[in-house]
């Protein structure tokens, strides 16, 4: 078995998860409120790196590879305006 990280950062009604598979090599980084997707950055075999942007988070935009500080500025950003 290979390892899997899931991670929740919790605040209120709003968190950030961060999920990465090694033996699928998924990855994705997500920022949920009120149980809806409102903001994304995944990586999948099918889509490869791709974005989930606030305004249509249901949205698959092909976008270039993100770390996770890069993520979290952002949602940060869209957390605190």
């Amino acid at each position: 078995m290979r390892p899997i990280l899931k991670y929740k950062l919790v605040a209120r009604e709003t968190f950030i998860q961060i999920y990465f598979n090694e033996e699928t090599g998924t990855t994705a980084f997500t920022l949920v409120s009120h149980g809806k997707r409102i903001f994304g950055r995944d990586y999948d075999a099918m889509r490869g790196w791709h974005k989930h942007p606030p305004e249509n988070p249901s949205k698959h935009i092909t976008h270039r590879q993100t770390c996770l500080s890069e993520f979290l500025d952002e949602a940060l950003r869209i957390i605190f305006l």
